[in-house]
């Protein structure tokens, strides 16, 4: 006779049976399905930046941007448009003058003219919806020693510099490149029917409407047969995309009249389309229509500026960024600096390139601080250096940064000369007048470091109140952990008065648990009770409802990116045998929190 199992031989009802263990859901506030599915098809290195831009939109525009990205019928666009929406000041993209298809235009044409170069390929890695990290870049065919040689550059650089529809300080406007335009006005944005962005109208949309006595060449009967993009030669001897983008722009119509001649008068505009129409611009209007022409012909170039005098040029990138000045046909000149060289990203920030023109820099680190010497970051401090015209002096713009979370800008500026500096922000200045600067340094020498101090006669926003921690006991751990990884500091630059996110290291984040009437006083700025205050663990009864809180709120313009995660176990007492856990990925502006609610 076969035995059965003893467990067999028991009643059903003296089985006791598990009970499930708690669970958790988000608390946080959502910026809307549309948005959070924008963000989600996003590649994942971009999500953060992606749902702080949209954050800080209006909700209106939010959502244009969002479905911008939702119905892309190009997935392989994908990218390029979520970097874009993510990398544009909010006032930008607010503006009632920049329409959001601008940028599906922007990204259409980048592949629309890939096919047609054969000195460059896109080269795109991984798929949208099947590979979480997919990105884009650009591979170029170089002529070193007779021989080619394929370069790929790093992501950034592609997404920044040939992609970027910005280039310094126009906004990405349509522009109709035959309207005049008043004087006073340095751009007339027009709608999407009666102008054109510039990558079409440079390579091929200024032919197509060119008034009947014009002449207006265009690149896609300049660049389509040309094999490589430099052979590393400098002056005329550049060959190439680079040295043919030169002639391109030094050309002339059949009556030896050139198309864009030096000298400036009149309307001075700051959009390419329209200085190609009045076909004139000093070094400004030059500077403006290389990188435009060059980030069209996929070529990643920016703005340089020095602070030594009333001048601008280019850079192209080779490994490293090269200096070049089409109206004079300089590739590769050796500019001299005396103070610094600085150059804008897209998104209005500005950052310094003072080293790759000299080797004789110094380091000058500036504190800034409130009136009670607390750390004050997201402070823009513009720093100047002298500059004499008609024999006059002035002070000259020698770049700016934005304060770090310890309140911290370190310039690399030329070594053993004088600076002055001014610091804004959003509780205070210095100096507190309007218009009026302060002295920073002499410039010590190559090498060394000079720290400044300076304080704004204000205080900083205060923090929410502190937790006061009871104790908590129970049959289950609660597990926490969640302190930032990344942050995003939002200054307001001093040239543009626009807000940039500039790259940081992750703020000091506060993570609580604490039970439900106390997260309502939390939420509301009153005194609250935690049972644990940071990373780790903490004893709790799993059949009362918790709140698990990470908050920004000890900075005053830095926000935090990081993940959220809790983790309930049963210990020996405990009616539940599962463990069970949850993670938020959170974008904190400051003052913000975000939660997850562990529920019975």
């Amino acid at each position: 006779m076969r035995l059965l199992p003893i467990l067999l031989l028991g009643c059903a009802e003296d089985i006791e049976t598990p009970d499930a263990p708690p669970s958790f859901e988000p608390v946080a506030a959502s910026l809307g399905s549309l948005s959070e599915e924008a963000i989600a098809l996003a590649p994942a290195w971009l999500r953060d930046d992606l749902a702080l831009s949209l954050a800080q939109v209006s909700e209106a525009r939010r959502d244009e941007l969002a479905a911008l990205i939702v119905d892309l019928d190009e997935p392989w666009l994908t990218d390029e448009v979520a970097f874009t929406v993510a990398h544009i000041s909010p006032e930008v993209l607010d503006d009632p003058d920049f329409h959001p298809e601008l940028l599906l235009d922007n990204a259409q044409w980048v592949y629309r003219v890939d096919p047609e170069l054969s000195y460059v390929d896109i080269v795109d890695v991984g798929e949208p919806g099947t590979d979480d990290d997919y990105y884009s870049t650009t591979t170029y065919r170089f002529e070193v020693d007779g021989q080619v040689v394929e370069k790929t550059i790093d992501r950034e650089m592609y997404y920044w510099y040939v992609v970027h529809p910005r280039i310094e300080d126009e906004r990405p406007y349509y522009i109709n490149a035959w309207f005049d335009c008043s004087r006073s006005s340095l751009e007339c944005p027009q709608s999407p029917d009666n102008g054109m962005f510039w990558r079409e109208f440079l390579w091929e949309g200024a032919a197509a409407t060119c008034p009947s006595d014009g002449f207006c060449p265009v690149l896609r009967d300049v660049l389509p047969d040309v094999e490589h993009a430099w052979n590393g030669a400098s002056g005329s001897g550049a060959e190439g995309a680079i040295g043919d983008v030169v002639r391109y722009m030094l050309s002339r119509d059949v009556d030896d009249a050139r198309w864009l001649t030096f000298g400036a008068y009149g309307e001075r505009s700051i959009q390419p389309n329209r200085i190609y129409g009045l076909g004139r611009g000093n070094c400004g209007e030059w500077a403006d229509m290389t990188t435009a022409i060059s980030r069209t012909a996929l070529l990643p170039n920016l703005n340089v500026a020095p602070s030594s005098w009333d001048h601008t040029w280019n850079a192209f990138w080779d490994d490293a960024w090269i200096a070049w000045e089409p109206v004079n046909f300089w590739v590769d000149h050796a500019y001299g600096i005396t103070y610094s060289a600085f150059a804008t990203r897209g998104d209005a920030s500005i950052f310094l390139q003072t080293a790759d023109y000299t080797e004789a820099v110094f380091d000058m680190q500036v504190q800034v601080t409130d009136s009670a010497g607390a750390p004050l970051d997201g402070a823009t401090v513009a720093v100047f250096s002298p500059f004499e015209q008609d024999g006059q002096q002035y002070w000259w713009p020698a770049g700016e940064l934005i304060t770090d979370p310890d309140g911290v800008a370190v310039f690399t500026l030329g070594s053993e000369a004088q600076y002055t500096l001014r610091v804004e922000s959003s509780v205070g200045n210095y100096p507190p007048e309007d218009n009026r600067i302060t002295w920073a340094s002499d410039g010590v020498a190559t090498g060394e470091t000079d720290t400044q101090s300076f304080s704004v006669d204000a205080l900083r926003a205060p923090p929410a109140p502190e937790a006061t921690l009871v104790d908590a006991s129970g049959p289950a751990t609660l597990s926490v952990a969640g302190l930032a990884d990344e942050g995003r500091l939002l200054g307001t630059s001093w040239r543009y008065g626009e807000t940039a996110a500039v790259e940081t290291w992750g703020p000091d984040v506060d993570l609580y648990v604490m039970d439900a009437d106390n997260y309502a006083l939390f939420a509301a700025g009153e005194p609250f009770e935690a049972v644990a205050a940071g990373e780790g663990e903490v004893d709790v009864d799993p059949k009362a409802a918790w709140v698990v809180v990470v908050a920004n709120q000890r900075v005053s313009a830095t926000a935090a990116y990081g993940t959220l995660s809790a983790t309930v176990t049963p210990g020996g007492n405990a009616s539940f045998v599962d463990s069970a856990s949850a993670e938020l990925r959170y974008r904190l502006l400051p003052g913000q929190h975000a939660a997850l609610r562990m529920t019975p």
